[in-house]
C-alpha cells in the first residue's frame, strides 16, 4: 500500500472527451484502492457536459468524496450557463464553480497534483 496521496487534476475543454474523462476516473480509482484526490476542471465547451443528463448521471454515479468536479465561471458566463442550470435542485451531484479554470489547474499543480488532459 502506498504511503503517499495520489493527486490528479483532469482538465477537460472538449465536450466530446467526457466519456474518456469518466473512464480515466473509474480506472484510476480501481487501480489505486488507496488514498487519492481527483479534481476534474471543465472549461470552454466541456462545461456543457455538466448539463447533459447522461454525463451528469455518470458523474452522480461516481459518488466519491475524494473526487471533485469544477466548472470555470468565465466559461459559464461566456455560454450563458447559470449556477442554477449547473446545479439544479433535483441533481444530487454538485459542481463547484471556480473563477478561472486555468488558474485552478495551475494551483492544483503547485499543490502536487499531476496534470492530465485527455
Amino acid at each position: 500500500m502506498s504511503t503517499h496521496m495520489f493527486k490528479l487534476v483532469i482538465h477537460i475543454s472538449d465536450l466530446e472527451k467526457w466519456q474518456t474523462v469518466i473512464n480515466n476516473i473509474n480506472n484510476s480509482v480501481k487501480g489505486l484502492r488507496d488514498s487519492y484526490t481527483i479534481h476534474v476542471v471543465a472549461n470552454v465547451n466541456a462545461i456543457q457536459g455538466y448539463l447533459d443528463p447522461k454525463i451528469r448521471e455518470q458523474i452522480t454515479a461516481i459518488n466519491d468524496p475524494n473526487i471533485h468536479f469544477f466548472a470555470c465561471n468565465n466559461s459559464l458566463v461566456g455560454q450563458n450557463v447559470t449556477p442554477e442550470m449547473l446545479n439544479p435542485p433535483t441533481t444530487p451531484s454538485k459542481i463547484e464553480i471556480v473563477p478561472v479554470g486555468i488558474i485552478s489547474i495551475v494551483e492544483d499543480q503547485n499543490n502536487g497534483f499531476a496534470y492530465l488532459k485527455p
